[in-house]
């Protein structure tokens, strides 16, 4: 979908410019905004929360499926 598109977007452009680890913590910021109201949106910000890597903020909004 087009959100996830731009949110992987954006905490990738914020890894270029800030680096991965800041973009680590600023990506559990970023991220769950995008799909703010969306169903399955908060389970989504635990995993993100959750994550050690940037590459698995990453993994985790690519396979984001809002709960319907």
């Amino acid at each position: 979908s087009q959100r996830k598109k731009t949110a992987v977007k954006h905490i990738r452009l914020t890894a270029k410019y800030d680096g991965v680890k800041i973009a680590l913590l600023k990506s559990r910021h970023i991220a769950p905004w995008y799909f703010k109201g969306c169903p399955g949106a908060s389970q989504l910000r635990e995993q993100i929360n959750r994550c050690r890597s940037f590459a698995e903020v990453e993994q985790r909004v690519l396979e984001f499926e809002p709960v319907l």
